[in-house]
């Protein structure tokens, strides 16, 4: 059966030319992903035709509503009616021009795609004209052409995008999250083309005004605020390829994700791989894992150099030579400022401090800065009753008998000779180069001050020998060094018992005792972990607890960003703040989570907004700021805790699952057993 409906198949011809409004709604599909993409075309379009004012209206995040007005060069009653054929364009002329392609746009399928899935009319006079044109095309169908009165330029109209392909329209997102992506579109543009006055009015009220500006960081403070803009350096280079310019932060400006990462191609705002890559390896070093900065950067290349019809939204681009590229992108960013001098008054400061301080009594851990907050804590978790699962030992003395009965007892008749009593014939000598430093002191060399556990296990036993001369003698343990891996291992905490609390390495290690080894606890994100999972039982039921201000914290957004914020509201009361719009593109923060500062709640908010932009459910998003509220309020690697607050921590962990990581996945608690330690020792096991 299957085979006679393959033949049948076979002998039917399928292949048909697609009626032109077919074909045209397959290019929606490609060209036309959002209302958003609807205003970037038109935009595009409103670029090239010269305009000085571009005004964009929206309503229900574009929906019901698209329309795009402009001052520019306008088109005559013939090329009215042409502009909305597919393949109509007035950019290119011979394949030749594809070459070299210096307009936003050249397709010429946007119009036609627009309006095969909207209710699409088009107003437009050329300023010498006494009489504009009115074009309509109603879902792929064409009308004849009007006169109409008009101001000079041309004005875009389309209306219930999607009316006739509800499967497209279902995949769209709420009119807010619609909202910010229009908003997106018109940053990019108004950041390419400083010199073009930018509007935009959602349902009828105006939001953003952007007027003209003199330079670009003129315009990046009328869209980002002065805050940004005087933390931003300027970045030039030329190449024979390329060239660079713009504003890049400093390293002390980060953001938690690439959303005020901007670069421009020609005045062609694009998304592109190697710029990225590029530019952050320029930061190498500078930035925090995980952080990324803010940066506005253009480039000015021949257009022969670059390919922009590889992608249909031209948001991407292809480079010929993308190693010259590459260099001159990294070579702009690492000569944007030089930090060596910076560096090293800084290590000069630092060394001098040192000097100071190195006959000065250690005074006990002062109380940190969290330290009310983790006993509050930990007097919650000592209410009930512990009681030890596994007594502790205490701890051995080096004449315990324990230590006596294991540690290996030498045969009397054997004699363990120092290497100085040895004739040199006696033992052949290992070939090891004595150091010039450690040549010339008379008295055995100290180990630098707060030197790693993992930098000294990874130290050639040669490196830690006191005098050259024993060098044959302790030279046959070399093959047997253990590395750091084969001590300290991941283990649960539910194996360890009560711990005891001895003590905190580098002021960022707590270091606690169970009955069979030594668990090292990053005191960073053991709290951290103890934060979320708290915030996390509150919000399941209500609020997080919030604190309210004195005096309202306002703070100024980008376009994009305060629409985040708008859309999120419901979000940031769940997490403590009171948050109310006051201006167009400012909000007034009434109340701000209890554990957090004012400038602490302005980076919560400005990181969440990171979190915000990407996919994910708003409760996967809510999860994402916990975690994010939790790492901004725990205490911090390299802060000294006093033992109570250590003791806290330890407790806190006994009772929460997961307790063994941070909520970004991280190991919280590494253990290395009684008996690793007595085999690294070689009191066992050779």
């Amino acid at each position: 059966m299957a085979f006679s409906r393959r033949k049948e198949y076979q002998s039917v011809s399928m292949i048909q030319i697609l009626p032109p409004e077919v074909a045209n709604r397959i290019a929606a599909g490609e060209v036309v992903e959002r209302p958003a993409s609807v205003a970037r075309e038109l935009i595009d379009n409103a670029v090239d035709a010269g305009a000085k004012r571009i005004d964009v209206e929206v309503e229900d995040g574009g929906l019901r509503l698209i329309r795009v007005t402009d001052n520019g060069c306008g088109m005559s009653p013939d090329d009215a009616a042409l502009c909305v054929k597919r393949h109509a364009t007035s950019k290119i002329r011979t394949s030749d021009d594809l070459a070299s392609i210096h307009t936003k746009g050249f397709r010429g399928e946007a119009l036609a795609a627009i309006a095969s899935v909207s209710r699409f009319e088009i107003k437009t006079r050329r300023a010498e004209d006494e009489l504009g044109s009115l074009a309509q095309v109603e879902g792929g169908v064409e009308r004849p052409i009007k006169p109409t009165g008009a101001a000079a330029g041309t004005s875009v109209t389309v209306r219930d995008l999607f009316y006739n392909t509800p499967a497209r329209r279902k995949f769209l997102k709420k009119p807010l999250t619609e909202q910010g992506h229009v908003l997106a579109a018109i940053t990019w543009n108004a950041l390419a083309h400083e010199n073009i006055h930018f509007t935009y009015a959602q349902n009828g009220r105006r939001t953003l005004d952007l007027p003209a500006a003199g330079n670009r960081p003129e315009r990046i403070k009328q869209l980002f605020g002065k805050d940004i803009l005087e933390n931003l350096i300027p970045v030039s280079l030329d190449s024979p390829v390329i060239s660079v310019s713009g504003l890049i932060s400093r390293p002390t400006l980060t953001r938690n994700g690439a959303q005020h990462i901007f670069f421009f191609v020609n005045d062609r705002y694009i998304k592109d791989r190697l710029l990225h890559r590029a530019m952050m390896n320029g930061y190498r070093n500078l930035l925090p894992a995980g952080r990324f900065p803010a940066a506005f950067l253009y480039f000015e290349i021949d257009p022969r150099e670059i390919d922009v019809n590889v992608h249909p939204t031209k948001q991407e681009i292809k480079f010929s030579r993308e190693d010259a590229v590459f260099s001159a992108v990294y070579g702009a960013i690492r000569q944007a400022w030089d930090v060596r001098e910076e560096a090293r008054k800084e290590t000069q400061t630092i060394f001098d401090s040192l000097k100071q301080e190195k006959d000065a009594p250690i005074p006990a851990p002062p109380r940190s800065r969290f330290g009310a907050q983790i006993l509050q804590m930990g007097a919650e978790w000592m209410r009930e009753e512990d009681k030890p699962e596994k007594p502790i030992a205490p701890p051995l003395s080096r004449y315990s008998e324990v230590e006596k009965q294991e540690e290996p007892a030498a045969a009397p008749e054997t004699i363990h000779p120092s290497a100085d009593t040895i004739p040199p014939a006696a033992v052949p000598r290992r070939e090891v180069e004595t150091p010039p430093a450690i040549a010339k002191q008379e008295s055995p060399p100290t180990i630098a001050p707060r030197e790693s556990l993992s930098q000294l296990n990874r130290k050639p036993l040669a490196d830690a020998i006191e005098r050259p001369s024993l060098d044959n003698a302790l030279g046959d343990l070399l093959p047997q060094e253990k590395k750091p891996e084969d001590l300290l291992i991941p283990r649960s905490l539910e194996e360890a018992g009560v711990l005891l609390v001895r003590g905190q390495l580098l002021n960022s290690y707590i270091l606690a005792e169970s009955a069979d080894g030594l668990y090292i606890i990053d005191q960073h994100a053991a709290h951290e972990r103890l934060l979320f999972e708290k915030y996390l039982t509150r919000s399941q039921n209500a609020s997080l607890a919030s604190q309210t201000l004195l005096f309202p914290l306002t703070m100024d957004f980008s376009p994009e960003d305060a629409a985040l914020v708008e859309e999120h509201r419901e979000v940031f009361k769940n997490l403590g703040f009171d948050i109310e719009p006051f201006g167009p593109r400012t909000f007034a923060i009434h109340s701000i989570p209890s554990p957090l500062g004012d400038q602490q709640a302005e980076e919560f908010i400005k990181d969440f907004l990171g979190e915000a932009m990407r996919e994910g459910s708003l409760k996967e998003k809510q999860d994402r700021a916990l975690h994010t509220l939790a790492c901004k309020t725990a205490v911090k690697f390299g802060d000294p805790l006093p033992p109570e607050e250590m003791q806290a921590i330890v407790r806190g962990l006994e009772k929460i699952p997961r307790r063994n990581v941070c909520p970004h996945g991280r190991p919280a608690v590494l253990f290395v057993s009684d008996n690793s330690l007595r085999r690294a020792f070689k009191r066992m096991g050779f």
